[in-house]
């Protein structure tokens, strides 16, 4: 049942770029976001064949695959370009961080509805894990919508701030001041003009 979340993911990952283009960045993860909303209310409400459930992984898969696509843009665009790498690695710390939380959390509510010999859970449970999900994902679309990333500073604003807080004596020590140039003389020069010099005071 993976195999539909997996192929539509990668298949939503490429819209994303396309629905960034055509509607900015800001309600891109929120429409990621809506869309997993969907499949999980699909799944609290009906769940009853096979191909109900991988359908509702598609659709869960087409809301992941944008977000998490969506996400790296955003935090490029949020931060400054020295400080990208930094971001991105923090970006995949916490997706891992929230995927452990998430398992334990949907255990945790299994877990509680589980009773009698049998070791499964009774269908309350699911009911609520797919509640719980639902929750959480429209919660994070509207975080995402409410409170967008700002541009990235432009490089040459922070170039101009630097060489404003250092000052103008490097910049004057760098840069050459043409009144200033010397032109070489050719070799032996010096000497001719001594001797044109001492032409003139004989004569």
């Amino acid at each position: 049942m993976l195999i539909p979340f997996s192929v539509l993911s990668v298949v939503s990952s490429r819209v994303a770029a396309r629905l960034e283009d055509w509607l900015g960045f800001r309600p891109v993860i929120p429409i990621g976001c809506t869309v997993f909303v969907t499949a999980m209310l699909a799944f609290r409400f009906d769940r009853g064949s096979l191909w109900e459930v991988c359908l509702v992984m598609g659709i869960a898969g087409l809301g992941s695959g944008c977000v998490f696509a969506a996400m790296p843009r955003l935090i490029l665009r949020s931060v400054p370009a020295a400080q990208s790498s930094s971001a991105l690695g923090v970006n995949q710390v916490m997706r891992f961080i929230g995927f452990s939380i998430g398992s334990a959390l949907s255990a945790t509510i299994l877990s509680a509805f589980t009773h009698g010999g049998l070791g499964l859970p009774r269908v309350g449970g699911y009911d609520a894990a797919a509640l719980t999900g639902a929750g959480v994902w429209l919660t994070a679309g509207i975080v995402a919508y409410v409170v967008p990333g700002g541009a990235r500073p432009d490089t040459a604003s922070s170039l101009a701030t630097a060489g404003s807080a250092v000052g103008p004596g490097p910049v004057a020590a760098v840069v050459p001041d043409p009144a200033a140039a010397v032109v070489p003389a050719p070799v032996g020069g010096s000497s001719d003009r001594h001797d044109a010099e001492q032409d003139g005071a004989d004569v």
